[in-house]
């Protein structure tokens, strides 16, 4: 849904639709805010007209950033996969792989043993 259409809706109070996604949810309540102020004689039309053209920034932000979000959990997903045998029978540089992108070994010196001990059981 366009960041106008949103604002025609929480405008003119009609309900939320469902379908909208987080980002978008957010945009509509801040609008029904900003409509609800400016109406009640709560704030001038300038200052009406530059928090409304705030909350379409932020709700660009936020939808990119639920778009980076979901792109990089489908990347984690298919990773997800390959993770145990990078972990358990990958070479030392895909030990060192599985540990950065995991988490698992937080610190350098782990890893560094890690791919020691691996290098030395070969």
């Amino acid at each position: 849904m366009t960041f106008e259409q949103i604002n025609k809706l929480a405008g003119t109070g009609q309900p939320m639709p469902e379908e909208l996604n987080g980002a978008e949810q957010l945009a509509f309540l801040s609008l029904r805010l900003l409509h609800t102020q400016y109406i009640a004689d709560k704030m001038d039309i300038e200052q009406a007209r530059l928090e409304k053209v705030r909350i379409a920034k932020q709700l660009e932000v936020n939808l990119l950033s639920m778009r980076t979000w979901e792109s990089a959990m489908t990347k984690e997903r298919k990773l997800s996969t390959l993770t145990p045998q990078l972990k358990d029978y990958g070479c030392p540089l895909c030990r060192r792989f599985f540990y950065t992108l995991s988490g698992y070994k937080t610190h350098e010196k782990d890893m560094e043993d890690e791919t020691n001990g691996s290098q030395n059981n070969l």
